[in-house]
């Protein structure tokens, strides 16, 4: 008979799957800062998913949305012009994280030099950080209507229609990016969440591994795609991937964490399939090592799921 922690070990692997791909850091006018996953985005508030209670948070009382997702890599511009005095003010009020006081003074400098696409998308950017994202998409295509190539602004609204659950123009948008720059790795690493969001988890190991083809040491990547192997059932290349995560970064803990639970699913399907008891004592190994970097990070939250996880497999809690 097989073990009974195998029948509902899947859920636990795939629960928290969930929780972990995509988390975000607010940041709240009012100081506090707090983690958790987006669940919905309106052009007035987000709801964010805390520790399993939806909290609802209006835009105006947000300073900043920090994502996990590539998101982070989304690039400013520099540049001097007419304009450069304004344009420089406005990237030292993006480096302080004083969002809205870039935004106008970035506009000041579009006033100054209306055709000036690279201030459009500094506005377009700042309005994304701040989770802005209809502004954002507004200031991207004012950038393209002045510079039809400007890859970064494709891969902008890439990016933004993502933010708002619209996959098929985040697509749309990602794929004019790449036919100008085949080997973005932004843009290519886009489409592959875009299509793990919508769960096409075939389609998004392909561009995963067009990203790892092109850039061999990107271990965020390589953890994307252990995930989506994941997801997909195919245990051996998720074990491959998270461990190519680990050999670029000896101290991604997340890539360790998944590791762990990723041998766990595995050893649950093949007993499942075998009708024998599952080995998880080999999923330990990397799971104490995510227990030791998330210790050092002082991150109570993963330390705690990983001891969540480690008696469950265990039998800790029975």
């Amino acid at each position: 008979m097989v073990n009974n922690k195998v029948k509902y070990f899947l859920v636990i692997f795939f629960s928290v799957f969930a929780q972990a791909v995509f988390s975000q850091t607010i940041h709240l006018k009012n100081g506090k800062v707090l983690n958790g996953a987006i669940i919905e985005r309106t052009s007035e508030y987000i709801r964010v998913n805390f520790n399993g209670v939806p909290l609802k948070y209006y835009l105006e009382d947000i300073a900043a949305i920090n994502e996990d997702a590539p998101a982070s890599d989304l690039l400013i511009e520099e540049k001097t012009a007419s304009n450069d005095k304004e344009f420089s003010e406005g990237l030292k009020f993006i480096s302080q994280q004083r969002y809205w006081e870039a935004i106008e003074i970035l506009k000041k400098a579009v006033d100054i030099n209306p055709i000036d696409s690279k201030a459009m998308y500094n506005v377009a950017s700042t309005y994304f950080m701040l989770g802005s994202y209809d502004d954002a998409i507004e200031w991207y295509k004012k950038a393209l209507t002045i510079d039809d190539k400007y890859v970064n602004a494709y891969i902008g609204l890439g990016l933004a229609y993502r933010f708002v659950v619209k996959y098929p123009d985040s697509i749309n948008f990602l794929q004019k990016a790449i036919d100008i720059e085949p080997n973005n790795v932004l843009a290519l690493t886009e489409m592959g969440l875009c299509y793990q969001m919508m769960e096409e988890y075939d389609l998004a190991a392909k561009w995963y591994e067009k990203v790892v083809n092109i850039n061999p040491n990107n271990d965020k990547v390589y953890h994307f795609l252990g995930m989506t192997y994941g997801r997909i059932g195919d245990w051996q290349k998720a074990i491959e991937s998270f461990k190519a995560a680990i050999s670029i970064n000896p101290y991604y803990a997340d890539a360790y964490f998944f590791l762990g639970t990723t041998i766990a699913s595995w050893e649950t399907t093949k007993a499942r399939e075998n009708s024998v008891v599952a080995d998880f004592n080999k999923a330990l190994p990397a799971l104490e090592k995510a227990k030791e970097l998330y210790g050092n990070d002082d991150n109570a939250e993963q330390l705690q799921k990983v001891d969540d996880f480690i008696v469950r497999i265990t039998g800790g809690g029975e």
